[in-house]
């Protein structure tokens, strides 16, 4: 496990260890990062990437069984426009699809301000979605890519951007500078739209249990560890969404 936090490495995941092994450096240096920075940055993220990333069996049924919550997302009362995907990891940590979307200012909260814009041009595939969640501190991301169905699972295509989002409102504060984040942001956009990942939505209980793949069918430990399961849930305002109950907290 790379960083000083023993939290299972998932996509939040590592944006957390990253930005906790920032913080590590943050307290030591200046309040801005300079440019020599990025090299330890990318080093660090290289090697929670790796961890992520570090295949287990190959599963010959990887695109077989799976439910298309897109489909039944489209066929909720209201259809899409009326209905997100709430996925929520072991740790509570959340995150708010928001299928058939490419442009995020369009639900985005009134209080958030862009702070920054990172990664490249999305398309291909089958439909391009939206995926809000929390960074650091005051810091939301917005995700735009693109998916293709295979079989009963599903795969990112082609580029992604992302947009990091301050929410004044929250009391929240990164022991982070703005540059820092910013970079590693950026950082990890890059990696992850170079990364093909696949993913399949199982039936359990009152949701689906998310399970993650490679492109030739071999499994992603690391990732399926984080717990991920979704549900199907009205559209409300992503920073609502973004919450976790009380009685997580």
């Amino acid at each position: 496990m790379v960083g000083t936090r023993s939290k299972t490495i998932s996509f939040l995941g590592l944006v957390a260890t990253t930005l906790t092994a920032g913080a590590v450096q943050a307290q030591q240096g200046p309040a801005s990062l300079p440019p020599s920075a990025q090299p330890a940055m990318e080093a660090i993220l290289d090697a929670a990437m790796a961890e992520l990333m570090t295949p287990g069996p190959k599963r010959e049924d990887w695109n077989k069984g799976g439910a298309d919550l897109y489909k039944l997302l489209a066929a909720a009362p209201g259809g899409t426009a009326a209905n997100y995907i709430l996925s929520v990891d072991k740790d509570g940590e959340r995150t708010a699809l928001i299928a058939g979307l490419e442009d995020p200012a369009k639900a985005a909260p009134p209080a958030w301000r862009v702070a920054a814009r990172t990664g490249s041009a999305v398309g291909g595939g089958d439909a391009v979605d939206v995926t809000f969640g929390r960074l650091d501190g005051q810091s939301f991301f917005a995700g735009t890519q693109a998916r293709q169905k295979v079989g009963e699972a599903f795969c990112s295509v082609g580029g992604m951007a992302g947009v990091r989002y301050v929410d004044p409102t929250t009391p929240a504060k990164s022991e982070l500078p703005a540059s820092m984040v910013d970079m590693m942001f950026a950082l990890m956009v890059k990696r992850f739209e170079k990364q093909r990942i696949c993913w399949r939505y199982d039936p359990d209980g009152d949701g689906y249990r998310v399970t993650h793949f490679l492109e030739d069918g071999q499994s992603l430990p690391a990732l399926d560890a984080a717990g991920y399961r979704a549900t199907i849930v009205a559209a409300a305002p992503i920073d609502r969404l973004l919450q976790k109950p009380a009685s997580e907290k």
